[in-house]
């Protein structure tokens, strides 16, 4: 629960995370330290791949726990008539030939361990993010799900053999970026510079109260078949940007995701109606540096009925989660996907709101 501090130089209050806070988190973080077969989702390992790079990690003030996430705008202060940017049309994106032997082998590796279920789905791909007087306007693609399967989701998994950039003969996807973007420098590639599929991930943490009062953020652990984040306690509600003829015809970014929002909740919170939700408040614009900079929004969704009708009612349909949506509670050895971790430090140095 964030503890409340007063500041006698400023006459000021503000609220931040408790001592109980970050234990809890960085006890949930601990597997990020453990490589993973695809990618390596340390946030040490970001920031040494990225090292030449100013990046301002998702963490609390020393530093002392970080989620591996790039924060680029940060909507929780924001006046709520700012909206929350602007998007523009380009050219579907052309998936890098350089790459092309390791998209093939990943695509067959994904489909021998069941892991595309959805097949090739039809993406968003940022292509560049422009800040215009601090508010986003995106230029936007057309992509497809295996693009990411061979670059974001694959980035730390050793090529068959090394592809060369000049003279340099790199070794896996996140290493064929940099070089490709920026020579020997470790930069993160911006967007306009990587070659990599940058896929746009939508992020939703819950908010809930119980029948007696309490309020709680509700986590929910993922299916140990799929691709991202399998076996981990997540977001409750998450997905990736999908592009048809009517996200074509939005101007902004809350219409473009507003498109996908019904029909992703009708399938992985069935059983709820659209009244048992408040309105979608947005958190954060992030890049995710495990994934190699790919665009993340985070979002909080405040359920309005009791926690435990929430609990009862929900249906995930496409067998993306396991078990029922949960409480987040301090105290538990838990495996915490790096989303839900980013959406607790979020809320916790937002200073908004109270867990209970």
């Amino acid at each position: 629960m964030p503890k409340v501090e007063y500041d006698p130089t400023t006459n000021s209050w503000s609220l931040g995370p408790t001592e109980s806070d970050l234990q809890h988190l960085a006890r949930a973080l601990r597997w990020l330290f453990r490589r993973q077969e695809y990618i390596n989702y340390s946030p040490d390992h970001a920031a040494e791949a990225y090292q030449d790079s100013s990046i301002q990690f998702v963490q609390p003030p020393g530093g002392r726990i970080r989620a591996p996430y790039q924060l680029l705008v940060d909507y929780r202060q924001w006046p709520s008539n700012w909206g929350w940017g602007t998007i523009e049309f380009a050219e579907d994106y052309c998936f890098p030939g350089a790459l092309a032997k390791h998209k093939t082998a990943m695509i067959r590796q994904f489909e021998r361990q069941n892991l595309l279920k959805k097949g090739n789905q039809r993406a968003l791909r940022v292509l560049r993010c422009d800040l215009r007087r601090k508010v986003p306007h995106l230029v936007v693609q057309g992509a497809f799900y295996h693009d990411q399967v061979g670059s974001n989701l694959t980035l730390d998994f050793p090529f068959a053999t090394p592809v060369p950039v000049g003279d340099v003969q790199c070794r896996c996807v996140r290493e064929w970026d940099v070089v490709q973007a920026r020579g020997n420098a470790k930069h993160l590639p911006e967007f306009e510079e990587s070659k990599l599929a940058n896929t746009v991930g939508v992020a939703i943490g819950m908010t809930a109260r119980s029948r007696d009062g309490r309020l709680y953020w509700l986590r929910r652990k993922r299916s140990k078949t799929v691709a991202v984040y399998p076996g981990m306690w997540h977001v409750p509600f998450s997905f990736g940007l999908a592009i048809d003829e009517h996200s074509r015809r939005a101007k902004d970014i809350k219409s473009l995701i507003r498109f996908d929002l019904g029909v992703e909740r009708a399938e992985e919170l069935g059983g709820l109606e659209y009244s048992d939700f408040g309105e979608l408040r947005p958190l954060a614009l992030c890049r995710d540096l495990a994934r190699g900079g790919k665009p993340q929004f985070f979002f909080e969704l405040p359920c309005l009925v009791p926690f435990e009708d929430l609990r009862r009612k929900a249906v995930d349909t496409t067998s993306e989660f396991a078990g029922k949506i949960e409480t987040i509670s301090n105290g538990e050895e838990e495996m915490f996907s790096p989303e839900l971790a980013c959406f607790m430090l979020l809320k916790l140095l937002s200073g908004l709101d109270q867990a209970g």
